[in-house]
C-alpha cells in the first residue's frame, strides 16, 4: 500500500492527538520507511513511531506548530546498532495563528523532535 502526499491538520487530543503512526508492514520488519507527509497544529506529534524494527527512515516531511514534536522516531527493539534516519525534514516552531477552537485557546510549550530506542 502506498501512503504519499498526505497531511494531518489540527488533530485534537480527543482524536488521539497524533497526525500519523507509521509502522512496519505486517507488524514487524528489519527496516521500514515513510515519506512525503506533512502535519500541523496537532495536539501531540505530527508523526510517531515506536514499533519493533532494526531501522526506521523518514524523509520529505514538513511539521509546523505541533505540541509534542513534529517527529517522534522511536524503535521498540533493544540493541546497540539501531539507526533512525531522517532526511529532508522541516520542523517549524510556533506560528502566529492561535491554537483556538471557537473561544477556547490551547497555548502549550512546543518541541520539534523526539528520538529513543531500546526502552
Amino acid at each position: 500500500m502506498v501512503f504519499r502526499d498526505n497531511y494531518a491538520h489540527s488533530i485534537s487530543a480527543t482524536d488521539g492527538g497524533v497526525g500519523a503512526h507509521f509502522y512496519p508492514h505486517g507488524g514487524s520488519a528489519s527496516c521500514y520507511e515513510a515519506s512525503h507527509f506533512s502535519a500541523w497544529k496537532c495536539s501531540e506529534q505530527g508523526v510517531s513511531t515506536h514499533y519493533k524494527t532494526n531501522e526506521v527512515r523518514m524523509s520529505h516531511m514538513t511539521f509546523m506548530d505541533n505540541v509534542h514534536g513534529g517527529l517522534s522516531l522511536m524503535i521498540g527493539t533493544e540493541g546497540d546498532d539501531l539507526p533512525m534516519k531522517a532526511d529532508d525534514i522541516y520542523i517549524y516552531g510556533e506560528i502566529e495563528a492561535d491554537d483556538c477552537a471557537g473561544v477556547d485557546c490551547h497555548c502549550a510549550h512546543k518541541m520539534g523532535f523526539m528520538g529513543a530506542y531500546a526502552n
